[in-house]
């Protein structure tokens, strides 16, 4: 099985995800790449579809093909069951799950060797952003 990298977005355009995107890309990473994101552009929709993304999009799509967030929308909440719903509806699918903001984590190595020899000796690997 393969393993999968998810983030979530919300109002992100290509900019603010390309560096996660081509880090990615660039880590050597060969597993599955997937979003969950609402109020983003047809634009950015195509390119991550273009560059492999695969797309969980909530919200209402607009006649341009944008996404629009749902009314009183918290998506730094609202975030957390999209990724759920997700990783639920495609139980078994993956061997392992990376999960990270999408806005400001670059890879500079590819994850799956890290957690090849991470969990030999753990069943869970987390992190912090440095608070304590």
């Amino acid at each position: 099985m393969a393993d999968l990298i998810i983030g979530a977005a919300s109002g992100y355009d290509w900019d603010k995800l390309k560096y996660w995107v081509n880090s990615i890309d660039k880590s050597g990473y060969q597993g599955k790449v997937a979003l969950v994101a609402t109020d983003i552009d047809k634009a950015t929709i195509d390119k991550l579809t273009q560059r492999g993304v695969e797309l969980n999009l909530f919200g209402t799509q607009q006649e341009d093909g944008s996404v629009k967030a749902p009314a009183n929308n918290a998506p730094h909440v609202e975030r957390f069951f999209y990724l759920w719903k997700y990783l639920n509806d495609h139980q078994g699918k993956y061997d392992r799950v990376i999960t990270t903001d999408t806005r400001d984590v670059i890879f500079q190595d590819n994850p799956s060797f890290y957690l090849d020899n991470a969990l030999r000796y753990h069943d869970l690997v987390a992190s912090s952003e440095g608070m304590r």
